[in-house]
């Protein structure tokens, strides 16, 4: 199986059918992170960061993707 996200030069490519269900999946494409969700449902959810400081933790530690998510919305939580 291959990578259900493939950023590329002309935009984001999803392949829904090798998403798996209830994973969390993103990329970062201009500056941007995607992320996308495939629920139970197989309903496609996307969401996007656009803070440069998050962006850049989350290009520097890929694999800490869902604890840089958490801080984040922690940290905006009290704001």
């Amino acid at each position: 199986m291959g990578e259900p996200i493939l950023p590329g030069d002309e935009g984001i490519v999803l392949k829904l059918e090798e998403m798996q269900v209830e994973e969390l999946y993103h990329c970062v494409f201009d500056g941007i992170v995607y992320l996308f969700y495939k629920d139970s449902q197989n309903l496609l959810h996307c969401y996007e960061i656009g803070d440069k400081q998050v962006v850049s933790e989350i290009e520097d530690h890929p694999d800490d993707l869902k604890d840089i998510i958490k801080k984040y919305s922690i940290e905006r939580g009290s704001q």
